[in-house]
């Protein structure tokens, strides 16, 4: 039974999870739009244009810039783990694990937890589509 309620347990968090990526991705795409409907160039709003992506390596390659230790990080983050759920599983505290999280976004060069995912999960999609 035990088994049992942990999958139960983790399919709850992941569905928490998802509904809050979505969520914040409504959020996200209303300032993004909000944003461009204000800022104009010559009188014409300014209109939002997909940069071209660099074609992206194998996921170990691109977490090479990253500690072993920060990788383990990454990898938790990318299952969906809390900085308390990763500070538990590595026997770490939250502090050092919130630590690890700001360098991670900063050598990867991303802004949150998703892309984080995203990089380590291999996924070349754009997340904002």
């Amino acid at each position: 039974m035990i088994g049992y309620e942990r999958h139960d347990q983790a399919q709850r968090s992941w569905a928490m999870a998802v509904q809050t990526y979505r969520t914040a991705l409504v959020a996200y795409r209303r300032l993004v739009e909000a944003r461009a409907q204000r800022t104009t160039v010559n009188g014409s709003p300014l209109t939002l244009t997909r940069a071209p992506q660099e074609p992206r390596s194998a996921s170990p390659e691109r977490l090479e810039v990253l500690t072993p230790r920060e990788r383990e990080v990454a990898c938790l983050l990318a299952r969906g783990y809390t900085n308390q759920q990763i500070a538990n599983e590595l026997v770490l505290t939250r502090g050092t694990v919130a630590n690890h999280v700001a360098h991670i976004l900063e050598k990867l060069g991303v802004g949150n937890r998703t892309q984080v995912a995203a990089r380590v999960l291999g996924r070349t999609e754009d997340l904002t589509s």
